[in-house]
């Protein structure tokens, strides 16, 4: 009966050690970021940059 609890608790303490937590949550902030940057440049008229 308390597996899940016991399992989430594994989870956490790995996601927390290895960085796993940290990395997530730097991608999402690296998207948001790149479309806030996307959205402004659209706006201005100057699209996108292309990657060579």
């Amino acid at each position: 009966m308390l597996s899940p609890l016991a399992g989430a608790v594994v989870w956490w303490a790995w996601a927390d050690w290895s960085g796993y937590t940290k990395r997530k949550a730097m991608e999402r902030e690296n998207t948001r970021k790149q479309a806030r940057i996307d959205k402004q440049r659209e706006q201005l008229g100057l699209g996108t940059r292309k990657k060579r």
